[in-house]
């Protein structure tokens, strides 16, 4: 189908030549020309995951830049019929799998632990986002209503959506406390942009999922993307540096299968 946003947005850059990078729930295009920028856009629906809504991640991206964390810039994001759009500039840094052959990545993932730390000290009294378990335990519960939650992917066991909510509230007892700091809440390796010159972090993409919540939020997603880009030393080295010694593996385990809702 047709979008009607696009076609909108591209009466607004008709200098810029489109180049789709990637559709999941949402549509994102890298628009070349000067400047460079990148469209997302997603159809509206009653269960829109805030984490899902690029008007969401205009909101946070903006907040978070406020505090000064390093994110891209924020150009344009509304509703245009049925579908939300956000426009950012580019930011001069390369996703960190693009790094993955570096044998040397300490220096690497001690700016992504820093960075991580950094954010998890802003005051909490000054994020107007919450993502607590009383949040989102209840959305994730919808979308697995819905059907909208993958059920591929656990190494063999045969999965259904009873099942996966029945396993994740059984976890949520036992983890039983949260620590809440201000999160990004999608810390995944292509979400963290380094700067090749640097080695610092450039800029933290996909903000749309920021908010109050356990640290743990984003510790889980940054120690499974630097497992899978560089080895589980990487991991190690995060939390070392992040100053989360010891780890808990069951606050770990637990995250990582409520990220799956999503």
């Amino acid at each position: 189908m047709d979008s009607i946003a696009r076609a909108a947005l591209t009466r607004t850059y008709p200098h810029h030549r489109w180049r789709h990078v990637a559709t999941n729930r949402t549509r994102l295009w890298a628009l070349e020309g000067a400047p460079a920028l990148y469209v997302n856009i997603a159809r509206i629906s009653d269960s829109l995951e805030p984490g899902l809504s690029p008007m969401a991640e205009a909101d946070r991206t903006r907040w978070l830049s406020a505090q000064g964390v390093p994110c891209p810039e924020v150009v344009d994001a509304g509703l245009i019929d049925d579908e939300e759009y956000l426009v950012t500039g580019a930011v001069p840094g390369r996703p960190l799998p693009e790094f993955a052959s570096d044998a040397d990545y300490i220096d690497i993932v001690d700016e992504v632990a820093r960075t991580v730390s950094r954010l998890h000290r802003i005051p909490l009294d000054e994020c107007p986002f919450d993502r607590r378990l009383r949040v989102t335990i209840p959305m994730a519960q919808e979308a697995a209503g819905l059907g909208e939650v993958d059920l591929a992917g656990f190494g063999g066991r045969a999965m259904t959506t009873t099942t996966l909510v029945t396993e994740l509230l059984a976890k949520a007892r036992l983890v039983g406390r949260e620590e809440p700091v201000v999160c990004h809440g999608n810390l995944s390796a292509d979400n963290i942009l380094i700067d090749p010159d640097t080695r610092r972090v450039a800029a933290l993409l996909g903000a749309a999922r920021c908010g109050v919540a356990d640290r743990y939020v984003d510790l889980a997603k940054t120690t499974a993307g630097l497992n899978e880009v560089f080895d589980r030393d990487a991991a190690k080295r995060f939390i070392y540096r992040y100053g989360e010694n010891p780890v808990d593996p069951e606050r770990l385990d637990f995250y990582r299968l409520l990220d799956r809702f999503w």
